[in-house]
């Protein structure tokens, strides 16, 4: 899974797709991110999507965001929780250390105000972060 830029850019810009269209994934889990033949990143399992601002079914307990725990309707910002939880399981399976990537699951785990606010946004974040380590 390192360099995790090889597939966590491309699995934020799948979340952006989705999100730009209106869908809120709601199971975003390493679980659901999977790898085709070449290398590239799947996102699966889109079993309990929700149009943005509807109810929010259960999902998959360690990467439900506060606020959907608590009820609220669903929100991009509940994927991008999920996304820094994955990255997190990355960093904490995998032995990896990086200052970059740490930063980035805490900006997706922040508070809900204060998480980026979808998957393109997640993105800007992880290219921002990498051009300035250049």
């Amino acid at each position: 899974l390192d360099p995790l830029e090889k597939w966590a850019l491309p699995l934020a810009r799948a979340l952006g797709r989705v999100h730009s269209a209106g869908w809120v994934h709601l199971d975003v889990k390493p679980a659901n991110v999977l790898f085709d033949a070449s290398g590239d990143v799947l996102l699966g399992d889109f079993g309990i999507a929700r149009r943005s601002g509807e109810a929010a079914p259960q999902g998959s307990f360690g990467f439900l965001s506060p606020e959907r725990i608590g009820g609220a309707p669903c929100s991009p910002k509940d994927d991008v929780y999920g996304f820094g939880r994955v990255i997190e399981e990355a960093l904490a399976t995998h032995a990896i250390r990086s200052k970059i990537w740490r930063a980035i699951a805490d900006a997706c785990l922040a508070k809900k105000d204060d998480r980026p606010s979808d998957g393109a946004a997640v993105e800007t974040c992880i290219l921002h972060a990498l051009s300035a380590e250049k």
